[in-house]
């Protein structure tokens, strides 16, 4: 079976995907999940072994135009499509050109609902099997030289360590700094190492953090995967 999942976002959204790309690959050995969106913000999910491949948004419009490469999506058996809108045009187009299904979800949660967005995304493969809530105890593997930089990085040790990273596009999607604050603290005082994290747009959004934290963080080198 293949699976292909359509959802535009940037790296937090690719993480909040794991969850349940791990959940369908152990209720559905051998199925073969295709992403589209921005492959360099989902290739963590590849390298990980949650999907095949990657996509671009691009790509998935020139097949819609009956430009693209046909043999990329035309065979996919399942495709679950995360849209702002309930019905969007392109849904109906790609329903017609793909041999399977198509299934429109909305891309968050209902606001002021209380669901969490890797919920959200479980429930979205509700009739796959999955169940509404994602497991929480679900780690990414990460490869060995990722893992060597991190230690290099981090100096030697058993402590745990939270990376810290408040920066999004989307503002209703930030949470307070003050709960950023807090979060730290409260590990910090638990022996945690903590780090933070900033893209090239973050720097306004990091500094009330990173003053209040000046004396229990370390910068972190920007996100890069």
């Amino acid at each position: 079976m293949k699976i292909l999942v359509v959802k535009d976002g940037a790296v937090g959204d690719g993480l909040l995907f794991a969850p349940a790309l791990d959940a369908l690959a152990r209720l559905h050995p051998g199925a073969r999940v295709h992403l589209v969106g921005a492959p360099w913000r989902l290739r963590l999910l590849v390298a990980a072994g949650l999907a095949e491949r990657t996509w671009a948004t691009s790509q998935l419009e020139q097949f819609l135009a009956g430009a693209g490469p046909a043999d990329a999506f035309a065979d996919a058996d399942e495709v679950v499509l995360f849209a702002f809108e309930a019905d969007p045009p392109y849904a109906r187009e790609l329903a017609r050109r793909v041999r399977g299904r198509v299934v429109v979800r909305p891309h968050f949660p209902e606001p002021g609902s209380g669901v969490h967005v890797a919920d959200h995304v479980h429930a979205a493969f509700g009739h796959l099997g999955l169940s509404p809530r994602a497991d929480r105890s679900y780690v990414l593997p990460v490869a060995g030289d990722q893992v060597r930089w991190a230690t290099d990085f981090l100096g030697a040790g058993p402590r745990p360590a939270l990376y810290v990273h408040p920066g999004t596009k989307i503002e209703t999607k930030r949470w307070p700094a003050g709960r950023f604050v807090e979060v730290a603290r409260r590990l910090s005082a638990e022996g945690w190492r903590i780090l933070i994290g900033r893209g090239p747009m973050d720097e306004e959004v990091n500094r009330p953090i990173e003053e209040a934290l000046s004396r229990i963080a370390l910068s972190a080198p920007g996100t890069r995967f």
